[in-house]
């Protein structure tokens, strides 16, 4: 199944043509590599497809309801957090519902015959529970043990890490993040564009992705097809 297609893209720079004539499709659960020097309009042409820059011409498509995922070269992680608070981030809306909850259950304490608000706390934890509330965190735990962040490295300030482990930190955040919605029989599906740094790491299987190397990149990744 084809889930988004480029026709006719074309990009310009004043006078300069990045690239033209671009047309081409993604399959689900493909894995595709875009490769060329320095300047050849990698960059440029994921921002097109992740909806951050518009085209000269041309248009590039996705299938209704895709959430797409995108990892930069350079991360939006917030340096001074501890790995642990800056993955919490991604669940900011749940532990907020969370408050919330606490907060009504102490109102309930000392106005237990107000229905109405029985019924906002019962919709509110139904919610919560239903969203990923009570799981959340052991979700947290398994991907960053999957990706090589043990325990005693969660409370390690993002600024101190190697340029390596925030890339793969930032994949790590972008999975939690959950940028594709389940299929039809509920398996989980993520379309990622990981930048150069983590060009050897494949998604697990059910995952579209996009990979981004270097004009060299037979000579480093053994996965490089």
């Amino acid at each position: 199944m084809i889930i988004a297609q480029a026709q006719d893209l074309e990009q310009r720079f004043g006078g300069n043509t990045i690239f033209s004539n671009i047309s081409f499709s993604v399959p689900d659960n493909a894995r595709i590599g875009l490769v060329g020097p320095n300047g050849a309009g990698k960059t440029t042409l994921l921002k097109i497809m992740t909806g951050q820059q518009e085209p000269t011409s041309g248009q590039f498509t996705i299938n209704k309801g895709l959430k797409v995922g995108y990892i930069a070269q350079e991360n939006a992680l917030d340096e001074d957090k501890t790995i642990w608070d800056e993955m919490l981030t991604v669940f900011d809306n749940l532990i907020e519902k969370n408050k919330r909850i606490t907060k009504m259950q102490e109102q309930i304490a000392e106005h237990p015959e107000d229905e109405d608000l029985l019924k906002r706390y019962d919709q509110l934890a139904y919610d919560f529970e239903q969203e990923g509330g009570f799981t959340y965190q052991a979700e947290i735990k398994s991907i960053l043990n999957g990706f090589n962040f043990k325990e005693n490295t969660w409370q390690k300030v993002i600024g101190t890490l190697s340029g390596g482990e925030k890339t793969r930190l930032a994949f790590v955040k972008l999975l939690l993040q959950k940028p594709h919605p389940p299929d039809q029989k509920g398996t989980p599906r993520q379309t990622i564009h990981p930048a150069p740094d983590s060009r050897c790491r494949i998604p697990e299987e059910n995952t579209t992705a996009v990979w981004y190397f270097p004009a060299n990149a037979k000579e480093h990744c053994p996965y490089y097809r």
